[in-house]
């Protein structure tokens, strides 16, 4: 791969069927639709198509990998895959080595399931991307092996990482003093909430705009790293902003329409255009203020959750026409009718180079960034989630929830499960007014007239017995309201705090991925209701104890100065 140059365009001349054919079709050997969709549109990604074409990754792996090893390597399949399907003259095909080889890509991948398209091409991308980085290692080491001599450290850089990857910031700036914290993540794509929004450049506007952090969401940290910790050393406003450090040369955009590890999907329209500009949503210090991009693929979902339905793909050609690729049946199509769906992936293609990188690019960019300060909160899959989603995570995860009640209940005034002071004694009887086991309500018999208490038994009239009676009724459930009032309003408030917290270091992202996971491997095995309670008990044994320890110690604070003496 060493001295190759990507080209973002087509190289007619490595076609040889397919240069004015029509794509070829692929056989669904049962629940394969959306591998057949994510092949598709990758063999008609041009740059990654005229790497394979030229065989660049094939020849590189067969001067270093051990021949037995190289029927292991997702990028040969990839490679092979992409070649045969835009060189034989053929209308009909089975990617067969693809499918048998799900589990090189990732693990917990079944023949004959249905899985999330997002999530393969995910495992995809990021495979090649790992085997490139490997075999530049091995490359590297050959090299010094032979000139018996030192070398730099191994680049992070691939034809992967240059044809799809990209960097999002994520910048909070103290609007008491002005710090600010900058966090750079590298990604392979970019998904996007749909949930309120009409159309794609609608949702871009809402994932870049600034969120103003102050009230309940104020992020003061404990820990040192924190930016305003000398400055101002209390709880400040901030901003918040996510912007485009580097914007890649194929940009691939998942619409986030499926809520939750058990929800239901987002099944509206989403109007999106040809040209795609992303000007406005650019770092000021990018040294590419206006990439502009034109759609060449989509994928679109039927049906009514990930687990279920059918995808299929559009993809535009080497001279452009649009052809609608559902499984064996290839069709001709415009792009009109491209607009006309209910698109769940789309693809995009730089139409001009970006500028050339310099020494203060991107790479040193991602190093100088802060990344312990403020971690940033990304919607983006720089690591490999499954299908992009967004549940109401503290409705999903009571542990939280157990967090904060154990920490009222032992620590906070000595009160009881039902919230009220157990520090100011009620008079003649139980604390909460209620019936004791014996029937006797607040030390008075139910059928006599007197009152046992400290004065050894004094007669009390039956109208001034019910009357205190009521009285002190009255009183407790104000004050048992009152109290719950502000229990509730803490509650919630403590609960926005963490989810914010465990959002923005990254914690909830890793739960997710991790239940996605385990889902897609027992889903066959349990019951919806029964998978649901695994799920919450592992994640629960699993993350309870990694809940950082900063965090624990911010709510803490934040009861005790909420919290009447």
């Amino acid at each position: 791969m060493a001295g190759f140059q990507l080209q973002m365009t087509w190289q007619t001349n490595l076609l040889k069927k397919r240069k004015n054919g029509p794509p070829l079709g692929f056989k669904n050997l049962g629940n394969t639709c959306y591998l057949n969709s994510v092949l598709q549109c990758l063999t008609y990604t041009p740059p990654l198509a005229n790497f394979c074409l030229q065989l660049q990754h094939s020849l590189s792996c067969d001067s270093v990998a051990q021949q037995d090893k190289k029927s292991d390597c997702p990028f040969c399949l990839l490679e092979k895959r992409i070649v045969r399907s835009l060189s034989i003259d053929s209308t009909l095909d089975t990617p067969g080595k693809i499918i048998s080889g799900l589990k090189i890509f990732a693990e917990h991948f079944r023949q004959g399931r249905q899985e999330d398209a997002h999530e393969f091409l995910r495992y995809v991308i990021d495979a090649c991307h790992t085997t490139s980085l490997r075999l530049k290692k091995l490359q590297q080491q050959r090299r010094k092996y032979v000139s018996n001599g030192g070398g730099d450290g191994v680049s992070g850089s691939t034809v992967v990482k240059e044809i799809f990857g990209g960097a999002l910031q994520s910048q909070v700036k103290c609007l008491t003093c002005g710090n600010e914290s900058n966090k750079v993540d590298e990604i392979m794509d970019i998904s996007v909430d749909v949930l309120n929004s009409s159309s794609l450049k609608e949702a871009f506007q809402k994932f870049f705009q600034p969120e103003i952090l102050d009230g309940n969401n104020k992020w003061s940290e404990i820990e040192t790293s924190y930016l305003c910790f000398c400055s101002c050393k209390k709880l400040v406003a901030a901003r918040k902003q996510m912007s485009i450090v580097q914007a890649p040369n194929i940009l691939v955009i998942q619409l986030k329409r499926f809520e939750g590890i058990f929800g239901g999907k987002i099944d509206k329209a989403i109007a999106f255009e040809e040209v795609l500009v992303l000007s406005s949503f650019m770092c000021k210090t990018s040294q590419d203020p206006h990439p502009e991009y034109k759609l060449f693929a989509t994928i679109v979902h039927s049906g009514f959750s990930p687990d279920s339905g059918h995808y299929y793909a559009y993809i535009k050609d080497a001279i452009g026409r649009w052809y609608c690729c559902n499984d064996s049946y290839v069709s001709v199509s415009t792009l009109q009718q491209v607009f006309t769906e209910k698109v769940y992936i789309l693809f995009f293609s730089r139409t001009k180079p970006p500028p050339p990188t310099t020494t203060n690019g991107i790479s040193q960019t991602i190093k100088k960034s802060t990344p312990d300060s403020i971690p940033a909160t990304s919607s983006s899959s720089s690591s490999i989630p499954g299908p992009q989603k967004k549940p109401n995570n503290t409705k999903k995860f009571p542990n939280m929830k157990i967090i904060v009640h154990n920490k009222e209940n032992n620590n906070i005034n000595n009160k009881d499960k039902n919230g009220i002071s157990q520090n100011k004694p009620l008079a003649n009887g139980n604390e909460n007014g209620c019936k004791s086991s014996n029937g006797i309500r607040n030390g008075v018999a139910g059928d006599k007239s007197e009152v046992h208490g400290s004065n050894g038994g004094v007669a009390v009239p039956d109208n001034y017995k019910r009357k205190h009676e009521e009285q002190k009724h009255s009183k407790l459930l104000g004050e048992d309201h009152d109290s719950l009032t502000k229990r509730e309003e803490l509650k919630e408030s403590l609960m926005k705090e963490a989810s914010l917290y465990l959002r923005s270091c990254g914690w909830m992202d890793e739960v997710k991925s991790s239940m996605h996971a385990k889902k897609m491997c027992f889903r066959d095995e349990l019951q919806q209701d029964e998978l649901k309670k695994k799920l919450i008990g592992d994640a629960k044994g699993s993350f309870l104890s990694r809940i950082p320890e900063p965090l624990k110690t911010r709510l803490i604070n934040h009861i005790r100065a909420h919290v009447d003496p």
